[in-house]
C-alpha cells in the first residue's frame, strides 16, 4: 500500500512538474515566441511608442476587416481562391474608397459601404462568370491573369486617374500617400 501511494505522489510531482516546464513550453510554442521577440525587437528598433503601433495595428486590422469579408462569402460559396477573387475584393475596395471621400464615417459608413460593394461585386462576377465560360478548362490560370490584369486597371484608376482638382495624373498618388517629393529624381 506504502509504494502504491508513494508511486501516485511521484506520478503528481512528474504532472506538475511537466505542466509548468519552461522548455517544454518553449519547445511546443516555438514559433509563436520567435515572434513575438521579433516584435519587441522590431519595436525597439523602430523607435515608436507602444501606443503608436497599437493603434496603427488595429486601425490596419479594422480597415482590412472589411476587405476580408468580401472574401469569405464567395470562398464558402465554393469558389477557389485564384478564380479572380481579388476582383471581389477590389469592388469593397471601391465603395469604401467612394464611402472615405463622401465623408461617411462609423457604422452608417459601413452599411453603405456594404450596400455599394454589392451591385458593383455583382456585376463584376457577372462579367467573370461570362469569361470564365468561355474559357473551359483554363479557369485557373485565366483567373490569375485576369486577376493582375484588374490589379493594374485598379492602380491605375485609383492612383493616377481619380483626383480631385485639375491638375497631373500623379496628385492621385501623392496625396493617397501623402508624400511631398517623388521617390526618385531623374539623373538629367
Amino acid at each position: 500500500m506504502e509504494s502504491f501511494c508513494t508511486h501516485l505522489q511521484s506520478q503528481e510531482v512528474s504532472l506538475v512538474r511537466s505542466k509548468w516546464d519552461i522548455r517544454e513550453i518553449l519547445q511546443k510554442n516555438a514559433v509563436t515566441v520567435m515572434f513575438v521577440v521579433l516584435c519587441i525587437i522590431g519595436l525597439i528598433c523602430s523607435g515608436q511608442t507602444v501606443s503608436y503601433v497599437m493603434y496603427e495595428l488595429f486601425g490596419r486590422l479594422s480597415r482590412n476587416a472589411f476587405i476580408v469579408l468580401a472574401l469569405i462569402i464567395p470562398i464558402v460559396a465554393g469558389m477557389g481562391i485564384n478564380f479572380a477573387i481579388t476582383i471581389g475584393a477590389m469592388a469593397a475596395q471601391i465603395a469604401a474608397l467612394w464611402v472615405i471621400e463622401w465623408g461617411i464615417s462609423g457604422l452608417p459608413g459601413f452599411l453603405v459601404a456594404m450596400l455599394m460593394t454589392m451591385p458593383i461585386a455583382a456585376f463584376f462576377g457577372f462579367l467573370i462568370g461570362k469569361l470564365m465560360n468561355k474559357m473551359k478548362g483554363q479557369e485557373m490560370i485565366g483567373g490569375l491573369i485576369l486577376g493582375y490584369f484588374a490589379n493594374g486597371l485598379y492602380q491605375l484608376l485609383f492612383l493616377f486617374i481619380f483626383v480631385k482638382g485639375s491638375g497631373s495624373g500623379d496628385q492621385g498618388f501623392y496625396r493617397c500617400c501623402k508624400y511631398h517629393r517623388p521617390f526618385y529624381r531623374p539623373w538629367f
